[in-house]
């Protein structure tokens, strides 16, 4: 994973990424998929190549003008608690803003829809939520 982003460092101070046009957006789906296995055993390592990918993550963004999404799995510790991020602590401080998506049965709908709920940010107040019908592509009102 550091060495695609430094290949894409080095392709974006280039600017040889695309014929397009200038990227936008850099998508990592799963940062739990990338890190977890690196927990294991001698921690402190796994630690700090998460703290390494993070701040390379975020030199991206700050340096080249994009956004990046990163997706991380959540977990309870019951089957009642609260959802939390897979990575813990050590990567909850990392995100500037935090979106919480989860499915939502509902009475009368044929397909489950998709609640987002702002769970952290630096411009917004937290809590704020909207459904989504992702097949769609819509917004649905309150």
């Amino acid at each position: 994973m550091l060495s695609a982003l430094q290949e894409l460092r080095d392709r974006l101070s280039q600017q040889v990424v695309s014929s397009m046009g200038p990227l936008k957006l850099v998508v990592l789906d799963s940062v739990s998929a990338v890190i977890y296995p690196l927990l294991g055993g001698r921690q402190s390592e796994g630690l700090a190549l998460m703290m390494q990918l993070s701040r390379e993550l975020k030199t991206l963004a700050r340096e080249f003008s994009l956004a990046v999404v990163v997706t991380n799995q959540v977990t309870r510790d019951s089957s009642t608690g609260p959802l939390k991020p897979a990575l813990g602590r050590s990567w909850s401080f990392v995100p500037s803003t935090r979106v919480l998506l989860e499915s939502r049965e509902g009475a009368g709908r044929e397909a489950p829809h998709r609640a987002a709920s702002l769970a952290k940010s630096p411009r917004q107040p937290t809590g704020i939520q909207v459904e989504l019908d992702i097949g769609n592509g819509d917004v649905l009102e309150p």
